[in-house]
């Protein structure tokens, strides 16, 4: 049987950033920790996605400034999620 998600992830670290936070920011913070996507958290409500797709697709290619832009313009909002208890397949 496939362990849960959250036995998958009890030992991670799972970092977040905020809707105002610069894209520049986020950016950093995904580079320094080698990840390709960051949850977006306001209120300690789960609002949005960053993922590399989405600075690529909305931010590179338009060339938009990253330390201009907001975390907020860019995200995929409302991500779809699953419980803690769920097992990924």
């Amino acid at each position: 049987m496939n362990p849960s998600i959250g036995k998958m992830i009890e030992n991670q670290t799972v970092f977040s950033i905020t809707p105002e936070m610069s894209v520049h920011q986020a950016a950093i913070l995904m580079t320094s920790h080698h990840i390709g996507a960051l949850p977006v958290m306001q209120d300690a409500k789960l609002v949005g996605i960053l993922t590399e797709r989405d600075l690529i697709s909305r931010v590179f290619v338009p060339r938009l400034d990253p330390d201009q832009t907001s975390v907020a313009q860019i995200m995929t909002e409302n991500p779809q999620t699953i419980t803690a208890d769920r097992t990924p397949c």
